[in-house]
């Protein structure tokens, strides 16, 4: 039983090592896209500027526009978020559209 002890931390090292390359892969592009959350290698401290060495916020937006649209992808049609209530596309009592559909080709009404 020892020995096999011994031999899992030995392959879980061995795994951990290799994995350091890609660990510095991942950082690079973190600090590119996703700034912060950036910590794979390094350790962040309150208050430091963790996206000083960006020269445009091009890839944050477009990281942050990606996610959006998968999440919306993912959604059930119908729902604004997790847990949210289904929209209601019209009101029960008078007939109308819910508040703040403009039409049928407005954004919420799936």
């Amino acid at each position: 039983m020892k020995q096999r002890v011994r031999d899992l931390i030995e392959q879980g090292d061995k795994l951990f090592s290799k994995r350091s390359g890609l660990m510095s892969f991942w950082q690079d592009v973190a600090e590119n896209f996703y700034p912060e959350r950036a910590d794979f290698t390094t350790t962040r401290t309150m208050g430091e500027d963790f996206a000083a060495h960006l020269m445009s916020g091009y890839p944050v937006l477009v990281r942050r526009d990606l996610a959006n649209n998968l999440s919306s992808m993912l959604r059930p049609r119908g729902r604004l978020g997790r847990g949210c209530a289904p929209i209601a596309r019209r009101s029960t009592r008078t007939g109308s559209r819910a508040p703040g559909s403009t039409g049928p080709r407005s954004a919420i009404t799936g």
